[in-house]
């Protein structure tokens, strides 16, 4: 599935090279409060929703407009919902233009695209994850807001804790690909001519890129430890690596279901969407 670029997102933040990472990524500036990250469209986001000087601009102000106007337009959508939602994906964004691609992206001989044989329908069925982050609110904002998070962010950290930080976290990369081999080891995909609508394609994709995302990140802590010489010890896993490393072992267990594995593997992804919480419990 292709996505055109969000300009709502795009306008709200200047990008450029910074030359001076390991791998030279593009990161971005916002352009309302000055702060700069890694470029992430997710990540992006969720600086708008809690960015004060976003929020009170013009730009916040015409998202709210436009979430009036389609609530006016479409019963279904709640009237008065914050701006933030339509970048979220809780609301229709506008902007949003959806181009099918690949082996199934097939078209008659007039050239217009053939038509999936299931159309998809609205989803109006409640929100596991809104369940779940609701129902450790409490425990979700103290694992997120910690000190070692802090001094990451602001590159304060001595080479001591950050040694251990890599070693621990390549327990738990190690762990994290096993676990998403046993979760695609469960998937049995049936025969179908419309394989990029199928619940069980899209989660073979989803856990394939997964695992691209780990090893990429595996590839960048090498670098970091070899351009800042960290000497990395052969410990063991402490008591909660160890924990997160059984949760993994018993969500991908034959006993239990490729969704306990889900909505595990979407908890851990989840809470490191924030400043990565697992420095920290390390």
């Amino acid at each position: 599935m292709g996505r055109h670029a969000n300009p709502d997102i795009r306008r709200a933040f200047a990008e450029f090279q910074d030359q001076d990472t390991p791998s030279k990524c593009n990161k971005v500036r916002c352009l309302h409060c000055g702060f700069v990250r890694a470029k992430n469209t997710t990540r992006q986001i969720e600086h708008l929703q809690e960015c004060t000087s976003y929020l009170a601009s013009p730009d916040a102000q015409t998202h709210m407009a436009q979430q009036q106007a389609a609530g006016a337009m479409d019963p279904a959508i709640t009237q008065g919902q914050a701006p933030s939602q339509i970048l979220n994906g809780q609301a229709p964004n506008p902007n949003l233009q959806v181009v099918r691609r690949g082996p199934n992206s097939k078209r008659a001989r007039d050239g217009q695209p053939i038509a999936p044989s299931m159309p998809m329908q609205p989803h109006q069925a409640a929100s596991l994850t809104s369940h779940l982050l609701a129902t450790c609110s409490s425990q979700f904002t103290q694992a997120t807001q910690q000190p070692f998070l802090s001094h990451a962010g602001c590159g304060s950290l001595a080479a001591g804790p950050l040694s251990q930080w890599l070693v621990q976290d390549g327990h738990y990369s190690r762990g994290y690909i096993r676990f998403v081999g046993q979760l695609l080891a469960k998937i049995r995909l049936p025969q179908t001519q419309n394989s990029q609508f199928h619940p069980m394609y899209r989660t073979m994709d989803l856990l394939i890129s997964a695992l691209n995302n780990m090893r990429r990140e595996m590839q960048f802590f090498e670098i970091t430890t070899t351009k800042y010489g960290l000497v990395l010890g052969q410990e063991g896993p402490t008591p909660i690596a160890r924990a997160l490393l059984d949760l993994f072992v018993s969500a991908s267990s034959p006993s239990a279901s490729l969704l306990e594995g889900m909505v595990v593997l979407w908890g851990t992804e989840h809470v490191q969407l924030h400043p990565n919480i697992l420095g920290y419990v390390y």
